[in-house]
């Protein structure tokens, strides 16, 4: 099981875990196993809680790019015969990069803060099914984009209280997924895998061995 500031995202149907926070959000990963308290329900092996970053006082930001190029693929072939060499061609990256910005800070000095993020990834590659066949410029790619969004608050209405709350949304598409030299254009399947996730905490210490927490949280995939 996988949760995000204790809000579960898996999908119903087979337990599987579908909420994908960038790995930027988080400030900690809280591991739970057998002997945990009430609170984290049933599960086997271990449960993993994400704890996302809030704004602080500071303003604090992240813009991060990565890529990856065609010819920047290896070839392990070259003890292979030319017969076998064809038909294990490595995978051909046709576009490949993902993009990450966030910004933190105060809204209300001392009181308000903000922490928001938004990722983009692409991942073009040219289907393992044409490696054998030259490349026509109507050749079907398979395409996978996934944009991420990611805003919370934080508030502090007297000293010892703290509000929380945040709403997430990403979703995965692929594109031609079974695309090969025997699918007509018109039988190229695409997914389109929307989620989202929401969350609001409130915690007060109601004395020295005592603490109050309230939350609610809410997990839909389409």
């Amino acid at each position: 099981p996988f949760s995000l500031d204790g809000t579960g995202g898996n999908e119903p149907g087979f337990g599987s875990p579908v909420a994908a926070p960038s790995a930027n959000w988080i400030d900690a990963v809280q591991v739970v196993s057998l002997g945990s308290s009430a609170e984290y329900g049933e599960f086997t092996g271990a449960r993993l809680n994400a704890i996302t970053r809030s704004g602080s006082n500071r303003y604090s930001g992240l813009i991060e790019y990565w890529t990856t190029k065609s010819n920047w693929t290896g070839n392990n072939r070259g003890s292979l015969a030319p017969n076998l060499a064809r038909q294990f061609k490595p995978l051909e990256v046709l576009e490949q990069w993902d993009t990450t910005n966030q910004l933190g800070g105060p809204v209300l000095r001392d009181r308000l803060w903000f922490f928001a993020g938004m990722e983009y990834f692409k991942y073009a590659r040219r289907p393992s099914a044409f490696a054998t066949t030259p490349r026509t410029t109507d050749e079907p790619r398979m395409l996978t984009r996934e944009p991420k969004l990611f805003l919370k608050f934080t508030t502090a209405p007297i000293r010892s209280s703290r509000v929380e709350g945040y709403f997430s949304a990403f979703n995965s598409k692929g594109t031609n997924l079974n695309a090969s030299p025997l699918v007509r254009p018109e039988a190229l399947s695409s997914s389109d895998q929307p989620a989202r996730m929401g969350n609001v905490s409130f915690t007060w210490p109601l004395g020295d061995r005592t603490l109050l927490e309230t939350r609610y949280g809410d997990f839909a995939w389409d």
